[in-house]
């Protein structure tokens, strides 16, 4: 067998015996199983709505912009397009983009954080859309 099989061989070998899952699925219900995705993810993941509301968002993003819980940052938050973009116009420009093309891949804009900062952040986000096609919200 060639040194790289044998090397492959063993890498498997390791990934198998070392992979043991924090929580067996089956028994927990997918509302759960989503649940636990959304607030355990390492990226900040959000939900909001066109006219500039946050429907919510998981504690990584509220983390990221300063902010120690998500209940903190959604009571605090009122109005994205001047509280969160650091240019108001990026907003409108997210909300231009998403519209004509029902997605924005790699929106790299500065967001504002909960002490005045700022930091550069790339936005990937689909808009759902109801069957008349409204938009109900972005995520």
């Amino acid at each position: 067998m060639p040194k790289i099989e044998k090397k492959t061989k063993k890498i498997k070998s390791l990934i198998k015996t070392e992979r043991k899952p924090v929580l067996k699925y089956p028994e927990i219900n997918e509302e759960e199983k989503y649940k636990i995705i959304f607030e355990q993810a390492v990226e900040g993941i959000f939900q909001s709505t066109p006219d500039g509301q946050y429907i919510n968002v998981n504690p990584a993003y509220a983390l990221m912009l300063g902010y120690s819980s998500p209940e903190e940052f959604l009571s605090s938050i009122k109005d994205i397009r001047t509280q969160i973009y650091w240019d108001p116009k990026d907003r409108d420009l997210f909300i231009k983009n998403i519209e004509t093309h029902g997605e924005v891949r790699n929106f790299e804009v500065r967001q504002r954080k909960r002490d005045g900062s700022w930091i550069w952040v790339s936005v990937n986000a689909k808009a759902i859309k109801d069957n008349a096609g409204k938009t109900l919200y972005y995520l």
